[in-house]
């Protein structure tokens, strides 16, 4: 198996699990003070998505971006598990795109 498969699959497994574990904490927390067990669930239920959530956003951030240099322009490509002809590839399309997305200014 592939390095970068290893990786795909034990990510969001350990996600998962360090989620829910957070999540128990929370709960088991909140219950030692007898907070009601709807909060309590609530609770816990945002804590393990505010979890997942940052450890996704870290991923994310680990592959590199490729934006085009104009001035005001939001184009980006966002490229992983690619070889080196494909990353330069996205990194000349990004440099070269037809459209640019540039904001309105009020």
């Amino acid at each position: 198996m592939k390095k970068s498969t290893l990786s795909a699959c034990l990510l969001p497994a350990a996600t998962f699990l360090l989620a829910g574990a957070a999540a128990w904490r929370t709960a088991s927390t909140l219950a030692a003070y007898q907070v009601p067990l709807p909060m309590t669930l609530v609770c816990a239920f945002g804590v393990a998505v505010l979890f997942a959530s940052v450890v996704v956003a870290v991923s994310e951030a680990s592959r590199p971006v490729f934006r085009c240099r104009a001035e005001g322009c939001t184009y980006r490509v966002r490229v992983s598990h690619a070889d080196a002809a494909e990353v330069r590839r996205w990194q000349e399309s990004a440099a070269a795109h037809p459209d640019h997305e540039v904001p309105a200014r009020s």
